[in-house]
């Protein structure tokens, strides 16, 4: 189908029933949600590191890239302690 996950591409034909028109349109739909999730963390980042929060901002970048938490709770946990702190 010209996408790379082959995971992905078979549960996208899963939830069209077989039809590749619209495993093709859930993969795209699945693609474009990325794109704006990534965009407006970019804006967001961006935005924290303009008001002074860039070493926060590098621990989150470092946390949500490498995926070395199993949810975002600890992150934030750790990040008001450190608000805290200062």
């Amino acid at each position: 189908m010209g996408f790379g996950n082959e995971d992905a591409n078979i549960q996208a034909l899963r939830q069209a029933g077989g039809e590749v028109n619209g495993a093709v349109n859930i993969l795209v739909k699945q693609q474009n949600e990325r794109r704006a999730t990534n965009n407006a963390d970019s804006a967001l980042m961006q935005s924290l590191i303009n008001m002074g929060f860039k070493d926060e901002v590098i621990i989150y970048f470092f946390y949500y890239n490498q995926q070395l938490t199993k949810n975002n709770n600890e992150l934030h946990l750790f990040l008001e302690k450190k608000s805290r702190s200062s």
